[in-house]
């Protein structure tokens, strides 16, 4: 109660002051899974043919459907499932892990009506993730599927079991990944894997590990990563971690904008504040607010008793944080948070599931310059060649039937930074060459519309 008031009273000053009010942030609850509240531990969705065509799935200890039309959830595992994590790779494969259970990783290609169960594997998998790298690359030219429990686990064909290979490396406990994009000062990029005892990032796809500067044993547990990518940034990026650190006690939001080599904390909670007696931040996600800047969206919690646990909900913007735990939202200790392509923001809670009502941003590209899979190409194709490129890259494509072609460059936040021709074609056979010497490094999209559809493919400009 103290929270909530706390929050109305700071939605008020703001208000007076001409300040962003917590108010203006509404959110609605999902129904409930049954009568009296859910637990949801994560959230991810089936991609349409449009953003509200995407499919919401949400998990606890199995994954349910939820469907917009008549407000219902309904199972998607019909089988004895358990999920730690629920991961919809590029291809709309999901893969589910768990760190004990049936199985350890199940995967469906047909979202979610039939499973292939791994009973052979003696490893769990308590996170999932798609890394975008080129130099993650899997079999198909698509991007590698990892898992964390204790050990680093890579699948190189879509999250398929036969191909998980061994553990790469004995990090401990992995609770989180995220990647930054090829930059001028990390030309391969750089993965990153959030521990039980700091952060470590990989250049080599996850063959080897090394600490970063937010690394001490025992003194920091890194429960989530999220990444701001940037193609300008030196970088590739800024990182957040988010977690808890011991020696004092307290919950965290540290940021790096050098790569990992160093770490500033951006916010802490300590005991006391916002009447949290054993404050932890499990989560945080930064987000672009679609006007050219970036928020970071947060939960400070309590753990102290069986749950569910008292928290807040706290937004860093315009260089500083802010509580809008009011607005609808319960202000329970948030598992996940996760932003729609429609821009509306998710949090899944001790306490259901809920979303904001309107936008508050928009999902950020993935690191390789693709925001999700690539349109639909219609009788378009398209090869970029060479890749990545330090100068000019060739651009070929086949157009079936003959009229307008636009090519252009897209950078990682999807914004248009080069148009390198626009004109009539003819069918057949093109090429062109882009110049790519004013680009800053990072990772880019060029893109290709004709009459016949519009394709997509991947520009990396190193240096």
């Amino acid at each position: 109660m103290r929270s909530l008031l706390f929050s109305l009273a700071l939605a008020a000053l703001a208000a007076s002051l001409g300040g962003p009010a917590s108010a203006q942030v509404r959110w609605e609850r999902l129904p409930d899974l049954y009568p009296g509240g859910d637990r949801f531990d994560g959230i991810a969705w089936l991609r349409g043919p449009a953003p509200d065509a995407d499919t919401l799935l949400a998990f606890r200890s199995q994954p349910f459907r939820f469907d917009e039309a008549t407000g219902t959830w309904e199972e998607v595992c019909s089988l004895p499932c358990f999920a730690n994590d629920l991961l919809v790779t590029h291809r709309q494969t999901l893969v589910m892990g768990a760190r004990s259970g049936p199985t350890n990783i199940d995967r469906s290609t047909d979202g979610g009506r039939t499973w292939v169960k791994d009973v052979a594997r003696n490893y769990g998998a308590e996170v999932l993730f798609e890394a975008e790298l080129a130099a993650f690359r899997d079999s198909l030219g698509g991007p590698a599927v990892f898992a964390g429990i204790g050990q680093v686990l890579r699948s190189l064909d879509d999250g398929a079991f036969h191909t998980w290979g061994p553990p790469r490396s004995a990090l401990g406990d992995v609770a989180s990944f995220a990647e930054l994009g090829p930059s001028a000062e990390i030309p391969t990029g750089r993965l990153f894997a959030g521990l039980y005892n700091g952060v470590s990032s990989s250049e080599d796809a996850g063959e080897t590990w090394r600490p970063t500067g937010l690394y001490a044993s025992g003194g920091y547990v890194a429960d989530a990563l999220s990444v701001a990518p940037d193609p300008a940034h030196p970088y590739g990026g800024v990182v957040y971690a988010s977690g808890r650190a011991f020696g004092p006690r307290r919950g965290i939001v540290a940021r790096s904008e050098d790569g990992g080599a160093t770490w500033e904390e951006v916010l802490t909670v300590v005991p006391g504040d916002y009447g949290l007696e054993n404050p932890i931040i499990a989560r945080a996600l930064v987000v672009d607010d679609g006007r050219g800047g970036t928020e970071v969206w947060t939960s400070a919690a309590t753990v102290v008793g069986p749950g569910p646990y008292p928290g807040v909900l706290l937004r860093l913007r315009g260089g500083a944080w802010e509580d809008v735990t009011a607005g609808g939202f319960g202000g329970e200790g948030v598992n996940e948070f996760a932003m729609a392509r429609d821009g509306r923001l998710y949090a899944a809670t001790g306490r259901g599931l809920w979303r904001t009502v309107e936008a508050v941003g928009r999902p950020w590209p993935a690191v390789s310059g693709e925001a999700g899979p690539p349109e639909p190409a219609g009788d378009l194709t398209l090869v970029v060649e060479p890749n990545p490129s330090a100068g000019r890259a060739a651009v070929r494509w086949r157009q079936a039937s003959a009229g307008a072609a636009r090519v252009s460059v897209l950078d990682a936040r999807g914004r248009e930074v080069l148009v390198v021709s626009e004109g009539y074609r003819p069918s057949g056979e093109h090429r062109i060459e882009v110049d790519a010497s004013g680009l800053a490094p990072g990772a880019y999209v060029v893109r290709v519309v004709t009459p016949g559809g519009t394709a997509s493919g991947r520009l990396s400009v190193v240096r």
